[in-house]
């Protein structure tokens, strides 16, 4: 009997053995495959990074995977003297600059079917005075910014490195709410160029529209109390040329020279009248932790009135998973 259980043992343990060794690297082989089939499915063919170079304008491309997500994290800050604190030093007498510092936390989802077109969704959450709370009673301590659908289209144009989008936002932030904004539609297009010796340099163009449910004049909200006019935007134009020297693969000096900014004012009967807004130079590091990720500290001044304590601190980032 214990002869029989024995040698039932032993032939149940040689089968096993001989099974399971047999099974282990099938297993694991149809793991890899499976993975490795799950990331086929998620690219789409080609190389946009042979046609971009910039670091920047990389981060600003998106992910090159066929689904992804892409994370936007921008600090509006004080002086650099008090770069975490609550006021910030208004560069323009234009109403719309902002006076308080602020934090956004941006999100949206991508969809690329060819490497050079994609459309993302998403949306963004603005905490002003982030360290401190609330300390404005007219301001929101935190607010859900407008939602916004985007198309991007990224690649070399006659030898320049471009990517062009145009977005539609839906007005349910609180900015928007109060100054009856509805829809918003933009257009821009930012290309550089490479001029080797580690220079590159090209400009950044923006055109947006914006559309309100109550006529010119009839929000008391945005009345300017001095000119008797309606502050409100209805169209913008913007022109920024800009320069960055590659010290190595990840780390560049840039400047952005802010001076051809433009509005239109609501309800102006002079159809073709445009109003500068604010200039402004920046001067910022733009570092890339790898390709999907880039940060951008950065130092906003005016030229003819440089001060330590008239300036405004920045740092925007780019994070693209998947």
């Amino acid at each position: 009997m214990i002869q029989s259980l024995f040698s039932a043992l032993v032939i149940l343990l040689s089968a096993s053995s001989l099974g399971f060794a047999e099974e282990s690297p099938k297993t694991s082989q149809s793991t890899v495959k499976v993975e490795a089939v799950k990331r086929t499915r998620n690219k789409v063919a080609g190389d946009v990074d042979e046609e971009i170079t910039n670091t920047r304008l990389r981060a600003e491309s998106g992910s090159k995977s066929k689904f992804s997500l892409s994370l936007k994290g921008a600090y509006t800050g004080g002086t650099v003297t008090n770069a975490l604190g609550v006021k910030r030093p208004k560069l323009s007498s234009d109403p719309g600059t902002q006076d308080f510092t602020s934090l956004d936390l941006g999100t949206s989802v991508r969809y690329r079917w060819t490497k050079n077109d994609s459309v993302t969704l998403g949306t963004a959450f603005g905490f002003v005075t982030p360290f401190q709370g609330r300390v404005n009673k007219d301001k929101a301590a935190i607010n859900v910014n407008d939602p916004n659908l985007t198309y991007s289209r990224v690649g070399k144009v006659v030898g320049l490195q471009t990517v062009g989008s145009f977005v539609y936002a839906y007005g349910t932030s609180i900015p928007s709410l109060k100054t009856d904004a509805t829809h918003q539609i933009g257009l821009s297009y930012n290309m550089m160029n490479d001029f080797g010796h580690h220079i590159h340099a090209g400009a950044s163009t923006s055109l947006g529209y914006n559309f309100y449910k109550s006529n010119a004049a009839e929000n008391k909200d945005t009345l300017s109390k001095i000119y008797g006019h309606d502050t409100r935007s209805e169209f913008t134009l913007g022109i920024f040329p800009q320069a960055e020297y590659a010290i190595n693969d990840k780390v560049s000096l840039r400047t952005v020279f802010g001076y051809f900014n433009w509005k239109h004012l609501y309800g102006d009967r002079n159809r073709f009248r445009m109003l500068q807004t604010y200039v402004y130079q920046s001067i910022g590091v733009g570092v890339a932790i790898t390709r999907d990720i880039y940060l951008y500290p950065n130092i906003q001044f005016v030229p003819d009135n440089i001060r330590s304590d008239f300036n405004n601190v920045a740092l925007s980032s780019t994070i693209n998973l998947f």
